[in-house]
């Protein structure tokens, strides 16, 4: 008998044979279908949710979002459990298929991105649920002939005076009467899970080996095969031919095909793919990007920004203008110029994907953050109507970002079709690291002007680097476009799309966060798009995780050259009181001195000691960070990091936490350690030896706190990344007078 790493669980969705009767809600603003959970017979009621609720007792429900270790799975949970009065661990929770009923409403269409899960669907589910709530009590006051005020559902059931009846046995009664839509919510006051201590519901069945990912699924298909790709030595070559004699010798190996991105090899096992590699002779075209070097990306983007003023993405008062203007001549000037790579996600789990296509059909096994965008790219891809396309989305390995792209899902339903096969492609990490949506790299000009009490008068920057959009339109507009539009057009509207915002309108993501949270009377931001080719997608933070360390350090240089203490000056500056409340309570908790070093640091001992700030909103969030750093022989050490966060009513305060510290370690790899380093053309990196993320040893003490609040939930899983890149370069500074403005930090380089 063969045992596989991972046991499968039995799917509830075979719900009908539960019960003859259940209760389905609809979450409001939605028109609902619950595809994930299977319909039980005419007796029940059929209006369309989210949530099920059987005779037998049992709750389901629908996870509109996507779950990739940043806790949605248990965040939204809770939303259910609380207004149903039950322990979340209680739901049955499943993946939602694709279908418009499960769009993103912030981005118009079906996928998990910005932190928007708990932001989006607070008041919705919790709303679903009280009238799951009140349509119970509602047949059970029917039932029991009582008033419904004297009821209450407690624990998976109706109280009545002394007495505790099941709640399934009034679920046949509810699925016939007219369902409340408009239920009170509970106060904040009733809350019995919102805002409190728990254990996520999905860590059993991950530290058990029971939940499924989509790189465990191998066993499930009948006459899977796995593959891989080789792609092109440099980034853009292209197959020219290839001999796979030696390689189709092996045994297991069965199929060896082009693709577009390369070369396909297919076999039973994996690891007969790897040792079929090395015997395939390949010849490739260099494309045009064989002679470029990552190297040279500030000289490029510097020159592009002396030949280029760019599109104005702000302006507020007289803008740049103001920098030349009389009024502020005798005002203190500073101007600085800051850089950051091109960064890959490094995704726990490599790039993976399973496709059956059978008779017309074709079903997808992935973990994925584009659900639409998968499945309605492969459609296009295949010539099938969109319905005849089935995913089955997964639990992820990490997303970041990375699994927004849809590549190497494309990749394998050309393998299956080609082959006609079921095919299982695994990407290695090496390919991975080679073929990623990159953090696409930026250089900002700054310049100032500050008044002699300090304040910030003008403000002026100017950034140039690619864009990101262009890349993901081919792959969004299938997913926002009716159907009977032909792959073709969405094409040509792509590319159409991709050159209006490289070259007449800014793309959001790359001048967010530069200026917004000082803001000064006379402020103006411009964007130069220099693209070599490279393509880029969106990495954890986005635009954030690049300007917070920008506009961050470019304040502490303002603060240091204006002779005042980094936060004061950023107390006296900020126009937001929340960052101004969070970078207060930030500052108590980690005992920041009235001057963390000298204004104008001179030692050059070997070893100093010092504490560094930054503090960012993004996404509707606000976070401050200092970081209390030491340097040591050249040596960069982060002893702790306190982080302060403003993220609304606290929904699950330890996955919160958990997020905080996983992006202040995610933000300090790039800080401290990542950077794609492109060679003639070729990534020069192959795995973590040489692209280096942080490990536990260099992981610092890590202080949350999290501001009480019961305002509405903002974003969580990225904005802990954008401070702390500045905070420990401001560290750096305070304790060694050295001004690091390019990324990765390093003692013996600046831009």
């Amino acid at each position: 008998m063969t045992i596989t790493r991972r046991g499968f669980l039995k799917l509830s969705t075979k719900l009908a044979a539960a019960s003859s009767a259940s209760l389905i809600v609809p979450v409001s603003g939605c028109a609902a279908k619950p595809h994930a959970i299977a319909q039980t017979s005419s007796a029940s009621y059929q209006d369309e949710g989210f949530i099920q609720i059987l005779a037998t007792g049992e709750v389901h429900f629908v996870l509109p979002r996507d779950e990739m270790g940043q806790g949605i799975y248990h965040g939204l949970t809770t939303l259910i459990a609380e207004e149903l009065a039950l322990a979340p661990e209680r739901i049955n929770v499943h993946f939602a298929p694709v279908d418009k009923t499960y769009t993103n409403t912030g981005y118009n269409m079906q996928g998990t991105w910005g932190s928007s899960s708990i932001r989006e669907h607070y008041l919705p589910l919790r709303q679903a649920a009280a009238n799951a709530r009140a349509t119970i009590l509602k047949a059970a006051s029917t039932q029991l002939n009582t008033h419904r005020n004297a009821l209450a559902l407690n624990d998976g059931f109706v109280v009545f005076q002394d007495n505790k009846y099941p709640m399934g046995d009034f679920i046949q009664t509810a699925a016939q009467l007219s369902p409340v839509d408009d239920a009170p919510l509970k106060a904040a006051n009733e809350f019995q899970h919102i805002g409190k201590h728990s254990k996520r519901i999905d860590i059993t069945a991950k530290v058990t080996g029971q939940a499924h990912y989509g790189i465990d699924l191998g066993e499930n298909v009948p006459n899977l095969h796995r593959a891989t790709v080789i792609h092109g030595p440099s980034i853009d070559a292209t197959l020219v031919d290839f001999d796979a004699s030696k390689a189709l010798a092996l045994e297991g190996v069965t199929d060896v095909v082009a693709v577009p991105t390369g070369l396909a090899i297919v076999a039973k096992h994996y690891w007969q793919v790897q040792q079929a590699i090395p015997l395939i002779e390949i010849n490739w075209s260099q494309g045009g990007l064989a002679t470029f070097n990552s190297s040279e990306l500030p000289q490029h983007l510097t020159q592009k920004l002396s030949q280029e003023s760019g599109i104005k993405a702000f302006k507020q008062g007289d803008g740049a203008d103001a920098l030349n203007d009389e009024t502020y001549q005798a005002l203190n000037h500073h101007s600085a110029t800051y850089f950051a790579p091109y960064l890959a996600h490094m995704t726990m789990e490599p790039m993976n994907c399973i496709v059956h296509i059978n008779n017309e059909q074709c079903d997808i096994w992935v973990g994925t953050q584009a659900p639409e965008f998968a499945r309605n790219g492969v459609a296009d891809l295949l010539d099938l109507d969109r319905d005849k396309v089935t995913l089955h989305n997964q639990f992820m390995g990490g997303g970041f970002g990375r699994r927004v792209g849809v590549d190497y899902i494309l990749e394998a339903a050309h393998i299956a079709r080609q082959t006609n096969k079921p095919i299982q492609l695994i990407w290695s990490r090496t390919e991975d690291l080679h073929n990623d949506y990159y953090r696409p790299p930026a250089l900002i000009q700054y310049q100032a002007k500050v008044d002699d009490h300090g304040y910030l008068k003008v403000l002026s920057g100017r950034r140039a680097g690619p864009n990101i959009f262009p890349y993901v339109l081919p792959e969004a507009l299938p997913a926002v476009l009716p159907a009977f539009v032909p792959s073709g057009v969405s094409a040509w509207l792509a590319k159409r799309g991709g050159d209006v915002i490289n070259n007449w309108k800014n793309e959001t993501s790359s001048v967010e966060g530069l200026f917004e949270d000082y803001l000064p009377e006379h402020c103006e931001i411009r964007n130069v798009t220099y693209d070599p080719g490279i393509r880029t997608g969106y990495w954890r933070g986005v635009g954030h995780s690049l300007s917070g360390f920008f506009k961050e350090t470019f304040i502490d240089e303002l603060a240091y050259q204006a002779d005042h203490d980094p936060v004061e000056f950023r107390l006296k500056n900020l126009k937001d009181e929340g960052l101004k409340h969070v970078l207060s309570m930030a500052a108590q908790h980690a005992n920041w001195p009235s001057k963390s070093a000298s204004t104008s640091p001179e030692s050059t001992s070997i070893s100093k000691r010092a504490l560094g700030v930054a503090v960012h909103r993004s996404l509707k969030t606000a976070v401050a960070q200092i970081a209390d750093v030491s340097v040591e022989a050249d040596k960069v050490i982060v002893h702790s990091v306190t982080c302060v966060i403003d993220c609304g009513v606290a929904i699950n305060p330890d996955v919160i936490k958990a997020q905080m510290e996983g992006s202040i370690i995610f933000g300090m790899s790039a800080a401290l350690n990542s950077q794609v380093k492109i060679e003639n053309g070729q990534i020069a990196q192959t795995n973590f030896h040489d692209y280096p993320i942080m490990r536990y040893p260099q992981t610092p003490q890590i202080n949350v706190y999290i501001v009480p609040s019961t305002k509405p939930p903002t974003g969580v899983g990225e904005p802990g990344v954008p401070p702390i890149a500045a905070a420990i370069g401001n560290a750096i500074y305070a304790a060694t007078g050295k001004r690091l403005r390019s990324l990765p930090l390093t003692l013996n380089e600046s831009v």
